[in-house]
């Protein structure tokens, strides 16, 4: 019955460290945009997806353009 002890001790450690290990991913898992691609996983001529950081009074905002064609207007709406 030695082991029922300990398994409730490293439970909630496990536990913790994956809600950390996850929190983690989810906070740093957006800092790139994918590609645009065809069905054979080129990327497409022309598209564009790009992710930038401008300063707007003082303050650092990011910035995501994507489009499959770059002959479309870019629509900025700031708050």
């Amino acid at each position: 019955m030695v082991w029922k002890k300990s398994f409730w001790i490293i439970r909630p450690l496990s536990f913790g460290h994956v809600a950390t290990v996850a929190l983690f991913l989810l906070c740093t898992g957006c800092v790139h945009t994918v590609p645009f691609t065809d069905a054979k996983n080129h990327i497409i001529p022309g598209s564009i997806a790009t992710m930038e950081t401008v300063t707007i009074g003082g303050i650092s905002k990011s910035i995501w353009f994507r489009g499959v064609t770059q002959s479309n207007p870019a629509l900025i709406l700031l708050h």
